[in-house]
């Protein structure tokens, strides 16, 4: 005679695979943009946004619902962002200054990193007083390359060429 909790170890398997699955609707990041069998990061825009199924989950500084992500966050195109910033990464769906380096001034490039115009310092171009660092491997002023670059204590860390202040691995 079979004991009659063996039908349940079976049971119990069969329902964790099928609530582990790749349901309709699950949201798994492929291996080409991150660990595959993972969710999304949700930081982007700065931080992480609300969770949504529609616009009118949303609002303040991330008004628009990613449906994909299930997110709030700050824009899905251009059209969603101001003129101060008026495109929109898609990867962080964030309105950036600048994509390539023609969105900029003619003294100016993209910053890659940053998505925002720098003064540039190819050819030989001097930096501004608020970036005197040459970047020559992106042919861009910083602020610092280092932490030794800042000399400021209440920003003492150098982050993406910019003197920052960071507190528990989280940068303000």
């Amino acid at each position: 005679m079979i004991p009659r909790r063996s039908w349940l170890w079976p049971a119990a398997v069969i329902h964790i695979a099928i609530a582990c699955g790749d349901a309709p609707g699950d949201v798994i990041v492929p291996a080409a943009a991150g660990n595959p069998g993972t969710l999304p990061d949700p930081s982007h825009a700065g931080g992480p946004g609300k969770e949504c199924k529609a616009d009118a989950d949303c609002g303040g500084t991330k008004p628009i619902c990613e449906h994909g992500l299930g997110m709030c966050v700050q824009c899905m195109k251009g059209g969603d962002c101001p003129a101060t910033s008026p495109f929109c990464s898609p990867a962080q769906h964030a309105c950036v200054s600048c994509q390539k380096d023609t969105d900029c001034s003619a003294m100016q490039r993209c910053d890659p990193t940053l998505q925002r115009c720098a003064a540039s310092c190819a050819k030989g171009k001097a930096c501004p007083a608020d970036a005197l660092i040459c970047d020559s491997s992106l042919e861009l002023c910083v602020s610092c390359r280092t932490n030794a670059d800042c000399p400021d204590s209440s920003t003492p860390d150098c982050l993406n060429g910019r003197c920052t202040n960071c507190s528990s691995g989280a940068c303000l």
